[in-house]
């Protein structure tokens, strides 16, 4: 049963980030970006909604307002912290772990899972207040953040002149735990997936 209280929004639009100082030099991960599609997969655990999108003429980025809603039986823990220095020890000889999603956009048309390099990191850790939303069984938050456009995004958007057109983008959203150790050459990044992709409805703006 979906919660009737408000929900909440975190606004992360004029949030400062703030990167590590020692990213990692290697990586390996585990799973694969495989969205649920023709009841292959178990229901997803949540569902995705485009609730606002607003293209900014100052930055090549736009400002999009998101609604997750958890539709599973269990709690789930949502990282809703930018900036990923938060969770970063003071030694580099210290391990660490923590909750990462990764939030993008694609226009509608040839819209597919594959992770494009442009889009938005969220953490989120027990260790670090405030940097998960926990939500139960139908409850959902809503966040509201500037998203970087890739350039096939940027095509389909063209200038923002052609009033005439609308423009139909998709927003993605996959959750990993991500694990740092210190290596000889420097730390290593270890990721597995939490659940499959999961694409939002289409949201259809005209103009953006």
């Amino acid at each position: 049963m979906v919660s009737q209280v408000p929900v909440p929004l975190i606004d992360l639009t004029n949030v400062i980030v703030h990167h590590r100082l020692r990213e990692p030099t290697t990586a390996s991960a585990s799973g694969h970006m495989i969205g649920y599609e023709g009841g292959v997969h178990p229901p997803p655990p949540l569902t995705l909604r485009v609730i606002s999108l607003k293209k900014n003429h100052s930055d090549a980025a736009l400002t999009a307002e998101l609604e997750i809603l958890n539709v599973s039986k269990d709690d789930l823990d949502i990282p809703v912290d930018p900036s990923s220095r938060d969770f970063e020890p003071a030694s580099p000889a210290v391990p660490y772990r923590y909750l990462k999603a990764y939030i993008w956009l694609t226009p509608e048309s040839g819209a597919q899972e594959k992770m494009p390099s442009t889009g938005l990191f969220l953490y989120g850790g027990r260790a670090v207040p405030m940097s998960l939303q926990t939500l139960k069984s139908g409850q959902a938050v809503r966040i509201r953040a500037k998203i970087p456009a890739g350039s096939a995004l940027h095509d389909a958007l063209g200038t923002g002149t052609d009033t005439s057109q609308t423009k139909s983008i998709r927003a993605f959203f996959a959750l990993f735990n991500e694990s740092i150790t210190p290596q000889k050459d420097g730390p290593h990044s270890a990721t597995e997936e939490v659940f499959p992709t999961i694409s939002s409805s289409v949201v259809v703006e005209s103009p953006l």
